[in-house]
């Protein structure tokens, strides 16, 4: 790999859509109307315009984990783990997790993030009626039967 090239991707499900919420996109923008973006129009670079050397990247890292008064030893990875568990708290389905994620598969999610999922043993209860009911009350109106 040449100086200032991407690497190659991780996996196939590593090319993903992934939307972002308005206050992340306004983060973007914001820094891209600071910072040009550098080769291969990469938004974030380093002084010179090249993407970040990820021996350099720490130390950035470590002054942002500071500033923004996150524990001490916050990993970047653990960025992950909490749009994971977001996602969770926001009740998507989890296929829809695993993409987001690049997960190749359903059980790579739920073995990683299954105990976040709730676990209510009365979820789901009143599923049947809410199906059947309607359809009951629609046939006794048809037959006129209580």
């Amino acid at each position: 790999m040449q100086r200032g090239q991407l690497s190659p991707l991780k996996t196939k499900a590593s090319k993903r859509f992934v939307p972002a919420d308005d206050l992340v996109l306004a983060e973007i923008t914001a820094h891209m109307q600071r910072f040009e973006p550098g080769a291969n129009d990469v938004p974030i670079t380093n002084r010179c315009r090249r993407p970040v050397k990820r021996s350099s990247f720490w130390t950035c890292w470590s002054a942002a984990v500071e500033g923004a008064d996150l524990p001490k030893g916050t990993r970047f990875h653990d960025l992950r783990h909490f749009y994971a568990s977001s996602l969770i708290r926001a009740n998507l389905d989890p296929k829809v997790i695993q993409s987001r994620l690049g997960h190749a598969t359903i059980s790579e999610t739920m073995d990683t993030y299954g105990h976040l999922f709730p676990d209510d043993e009365d979820l789901g209860r009143g599923a049947i009626e809410s199906m059947t009911i309607p359809a009951l009350t629609e046939q006794q109106r048809n037959t006129g039967t209580k």
